[in-house]
């Protein structure tokens, strides 16, 4: 099965056989940051809808720091060029995640839960402002659909 998850797609997923009263894991990695704040709410509100209590969603995410800031300005154009620009940042990913039903415990490179002895740089400070960062975002649903 496959779906554009920026149109309606949760009734493809039930009449592949998905069973929306059973706890269930939502990987979206890699897409997030490529669609607009508007896809993105309804992607959340859509998954809203279908996840019951003890689903498991992980994401990653920029912050909106990362889409205009001088230091990532050559990778953004080089994504863009590339015809997939970043379009969603979100500097506060526990409250986006909020808003749909999640508890989020949200990470970035360099936090020991995301390290794995990998990444040889000490993480940058979150009140730190101006930097670029990235989020490595998990989230339990706390409600029912």
């Amino acid at each position: 099965m496959h779906a554009d998850l920026t149109q309606p797609w949760t009734q493809l997923l039930i009449d592949a056989g998905f069973n929306a009263n059973r706890p269930a894991a939502f990987l979206a990695e890699g897409l997030l940051m490529y669609l607009d704040e508007v896809s993105v709410t309804r992607l959340l509100a859509a998954l809203r809808t279908i996840a019951a209590p003890g689903s498991w969603i992980g994401i990653d995410l920029v912050n909106t720091t990362m889409l205009t800031s001088p230091y990532t300005s050559g990778l953004m154009k080089a994504l863009t060029q590339a015809g997939c620009p970043c379009n969603f940042g979100v500097d506060d990913p526990q409250e986006l995640l909020a808003r749909h039903g999640w508890q989020a415990t949200v990470v970035s490179a360099g936090d020991p839960e995301a390290n794995y002895g990998r990444w040889p740089f000490p993480p940058v400070p979150r009140g730190l402002p101006g930097m670029p960062r990235s989020f490595f975002v998990t989230g339990l649903r706390t409600e029912s659909p």
